[in-house]
């Protein structure tokens, strides 16, 4: 029929614009940006464990971090324990501060350190900051809260029977609560973790007695509503957090501010 094409064939459908040929295409970029730092997050974080796991197979006390006998062994106010001690920069209760602080250290660490370092110490007073690694240790095997604790407890427990002759002020810190909920903790109970910190700092308020006073951390963060802004990662105190802990001790001690 005159007018009508003859040609069969179908008119080419017209290719879409530009701009939404490249939508998928940076969402697909996007994407692989994503899993390629994702990837080198983990890479990096493996590697910083592994450095951390064999720094501690060398010198599992770190004493080879520890300072020489000079000094620390006569300081006015020595500090020991884990990580809560060593970020603790106290300088206004005493002319003479040694932090013994090493992070990543449990009870057990801290009481050998006591016994290899502070055999001829007579300090002023001695603070120790321990025990939040093993209630950590504790999320990460839940079936061993009530062992892991109780170990905790006695190795405190010889810590300060040790300490008690080698000083005129001896003060166990409770471990504070968690100032929010890290990341990194969603891979352990946290459950079992919360309970073995109760346990722990239960045993350690039995402490308190003639020579030797607890500096109650737990009871004195947990109450507070403002606990996010006094911790820069949700486990360690920042400044404002040592603030608050470091008046309570002067009370403790009275000892006036400087």
């Amino acid at each position: 029929m005159a007018g009508l094409s003859t040609s069969g064939s179908a008119s080419p459908r017209p290719f879409p614009p530009p701009a939404r040929r490249r939508i998928p295409l940076i969402g697909l970029l996007f994407i692989v940006g994503l899993l390629l730092s994702g990837n080198v997050a983990l890479l990096y974080e493996s590697w910083r464990h592994q450095r951390a796991l064999t720094a501690l197979r060398l010198d599992p006390l770190a004493m080879g971090g520890a300072s020489s006998a000079q000094d620390f062994t006569k300081a006015d106010l020595m500090i020991l324990g884990d990580s809560h001690a060593a970020g603790w920069g106290l300088t206004g209760l005493g002319t003479h501060v040694a932090n013994l602080g090493v992070s990543g250290h449990t009870s057990a660490q801290v009481l050998y350190r006591c016994e290899l370092l502070l055999s001829e110490t007579q300090a002023n007073c001695i603070l120790v900051f321990a025990g939040g690694n093993d209630a950590k240790a504790a999320g990460f095997q839940p079936e061993r809260i009530h062992a892991i604790a109780q170990d905790c407890i006695s190795n405190l427990k010889e810590a300060r029977d040790f300490l008690a002759p080698r000083c005129r002020r001896l003060v166990f810190c409770t471990i504070p609560p968690l100032f929010r909920q890290p990341a990194s903790w969603y891979l352990m109970n946290r459950e079992a973790c919360f309970e073995a910190r109760q346990i722990i700092n239960e045993g350690l308020r039995e402490f308190q007695g003639d020579h030797v006073e607890v500096l109650d951390a737990w009871e004195i963060f947990s109450a507070r509503g403002d606990l996010p802004s006094l911790s820069s990662d949700g486990v360690h105190m920042n400044a404002a957090g040592y603030a608050l802990l470091e008046a309570r001790l002067r009370e403790l001690l009275r000892v006036a501010p400087r």
